[in-house]
């Protein structure tokens, strides 16, 4: 599949690159998924709050009392597997990355699959659909793109994305969602 001008790096890693995609606050978004070997592939689910993967013989969440905003803590898997200055994104970053980007849904055949943001700067990012990883391993709404924000409430705040839309959404922290990390330009 074609995915434009994104920056790889080092594909034999999973290591993600920081694209620069223009953005009024200088956030850098990851090149692919918290795990994904490259920008395609979907990488590892995580519930909130977890910094290891979920993975179908995990034990039960425990995690009741998180602070309101995840980002840079000892519970964001992006700090904890990529180091000090990855995070997962915020509301406002994600916020920042639909309006200031253009948004192309890319569908193949009648195939979901996935969606490219494009920065005024050419750059861009391409977020592959994911699903959401249930208790069990089970999956669920494979053909949308499930993503962990690092805000939360009683219930945590996502973004989801199909082959028509893109929109915030609630998620039970239990669940298993992709994370794409950011970078704050130093």
């Amino acid at each position: 599949m074609e995915t434009g001008n994104i920056q790889t790096g080092n594909t034999a890693s999973n290591r993600p690159v920081a694209v620069d995609l223009g953005l009024p606050s200088g956030t850098l978004w990851a090149d692919r998924n918290l795990g994904a070997d490259i920008p395609e592939a979907c990488g590892n689910y995580f519930r909130f709050g977890e910094v290891v993967p979920f993975i179908q013989e995990s034990e039960d969440y425990h995690l009741d009392k998180l602070p309101k905003n995840i980002a840079g803590t000892e519970y964001d898997a992006a700090t904890t597997i990529l180091g000090a200055g990855w995070a997962i994104p915020t509301e406002g970053q994600t916020k920042e990355l639909r309006r200031y980007c253009k948004m192309e849904l890319l569908v193949n055949n009648n195939i979901f699959k996935g969606v490219r943001f494009t920065g005024r700067n050419g750059n861009s990012i391409f977020l592959p659909p994911t699903g959401v990883k249930l208790d069990f391993g089970e999956m669920s709404h494979m053909n949308y793109g499930e993503y962990w924000m690092s805000n939360q409430d009683n219930i945590v705040k996502g973004f989801s994305f199909s082959y028509r839309v893109f929109s915030f959404s609630y998620f039970y922290r239990y669940l298993g969602l992709q994370i794409r990390p950011v970078q704050t330009k130093i």
